[in-house]
């Protein structure tokens, strides 16, 4: 930790969130009171060095660090490092996300962690989440704060399976990744199994082994999710909302969404 006689760097609040991409030489950088919200930096070239009292920790290429909110913290470049390439990301946590930031600390300093990931597929969908929030922050879409949360709360998500220590299937990846570009309709278990290039039983085992579900009950989920934002976000009718989920008609969508929430879609929306 760095003399507290240095000039504290002011971060000004996330509300709700903001990031941005930097590829930065040898600096440093001291927050003697911390930041009123979490930080999350993921480090994509060279090293950086982050401090609290009494304890370091150096982060390379393909590592997180997490700083919890009011966390004094002194950071930079890591000593000898030419450049520090970073995404970084300031936010205001929901209290549903509070478990999920909870990451190992090796700094023996509450407040700051280190996610140095094992599994490159959960490394790789964890930072294209992350990008994604941090594009859509700064983006001039009418719902960005929303969409951004959605994409920032999927890689949370993601640190969380990297927690678990359990890899992740790349096959089913591919799966999933191709059921949710095609939420506007059912989609037949033959084209899911040839786009992971693998067998109806051997798509149907992945699933059910690693999902816990069949294949149609998770698409039809991650369509009905769709359907709950664009209630959320949007004024479309409902029927027109059953259209772009893949519903043949407003009378089943609506049965399907009541069976799944508890409510119907008109409900839902008021509430």
């Amino acid at each position: 930790m760095r003399e507290s006689h240095r000039p504290d760097d002011y971060c000004p609040p996330g509300a709700p969130l903001v990031g941005d991409d930097h590829d930065l030489g040898p600096r440093s950088t001291w927050r003697g009171r911390g930041i009123t919200d979490w930080v999350i930096w993921f480090t994509y070239g060279g090293a950086c060095r982050v401090a609290g009292p009494g304890a370091t920790v150096i982060s390379g290429a393909g590592e997180a660090i997490l700083i919890a909110p009011g966390t004094p913290h002194d950071y930079g470049s890591a000593p000898g490092a030419k450049r520090w390439a970073v995404q970084w990301i300031v936010f205001r946590a929901p209290a549903r996300w509070l478990e999920w930031l909870q990451w190992p600390s090796e700094t023996g300093t509450p407040g700051i962690s280190c996610l140095r990931f094992t599994d490159p597929v959960v490394r790789d969908a964890f930072r294209e989440r992350l990008v994604a929030a941090i594009a859509i922050a700064s983006s001039g879409h009418a719902q960005r704060e929303e969409l951004a949360m959605n994409a920032l709360e999927g890689a949370l998500l993601w640190c969380a399976a990297a927690r678990s220590g359990a890899a992740i299937d790349a096959r089913l990846l591919k799966a999933q990744r191709y059921l949710n570009e095609r939420l506007d309709r059912a989609v037949p278990l033959d084209e899911v199994a040839t786009a992971a290039g693998l067998s109806r039983p051997q798509v149907a085992r992945l699933f059910r082994r690693h999902v816990g579900t069949s294949v149609a009950r998770w698409h039809e989920e991650q369509r009905l999710d769709r359907a709950r934002q664009l209630l959320r976000a949007t004024d479309l009718p409902v029927a027109a909302i059953a259209e772009r989920v893949g519903y043949a008609n407003a009378f089943h969508f609506t049965a399907r969404f009541t069976r799944r929430t508890g409510r119907s879609p008109r409900a839902y929306r008021r509430g």
